[in-house]
């Protein structure tokens, strides 16, 4: 719920590329490459989470080396974490969702409660997306685990984990 229709909460976390990427790409490929890196990997990523093809993300915006790349990162939730730390939570259901009524009611209600929070689901998304192609195009001289590797940790160490035990007593529903 805190999260619902709470714009200021998106454009706060939309912060975390400049303020915690920049610092830590630079520090390691220094200010301008990095600066660079991610200039670009921003603006791709706004097409590159657009979800196609049965996808959660847009393959055609990204080359075949990197959608394999991609494609890992999710399975490995570095760029789904957002969605896999709360996975198990969601199946059993919560309180919210047995006290609703069955139907169309709590079909409705569900979409609206998605809805409510779309801003943030993108922005956390675009930020991983952001971090892990920035920092996968900064070791482009890597061999390609060591790549992958290098972006899973740039996402891990830049972008927050949203479990429950890692947010604020209010917001942990």
């Amino acid at each position: 719920w805190y999260f619902w229709g709470n714009f200021r909460a998106a454009l706060v976390n939309m912060t975390q590329v400049p303020i915690a990427t920049y610092g830590y790409l630079a520090k390691r490929h220094g200010d301008v490459v990095a600066i660079s890196a991610m200039n670009r990997a921003w603006a791709e990523s706004w097409r590159g989470i657009m979800p196609r093809g049965g996808k959660i993300y847009n393959p055609n915006a990204y080359t075949v080396e990197e959608n394999v790349l991609i494609e890992r990162g999710i399975k490995d939730g570095v760029l789904g974490q957002n969605l896999a730390s709360e996975l198990a939570g969601a199946a059993q259901g919560s309180t919210m969702s047995r006290a609703l009524p069955r139907g169309t009611v709590r079909r409705s209600l569900g979409k609206f409660l998605d809805l409510g929070i779309a801003p943030f689901g993108y922005t956390e998304k675009h930020n991983r997306f952001t971090t892990f192609m920035a920092a996968l195009r900064l070791n482009k001289d890597l061999p390609v685990e060591a790549r992958y590797m290098a972006a899973a940790d740039a996402v891990r160490w830049t972008q927050s984990e949203p479990a429950k035990w890692n947010r604020m007593p209010i917001a942990r529903g």
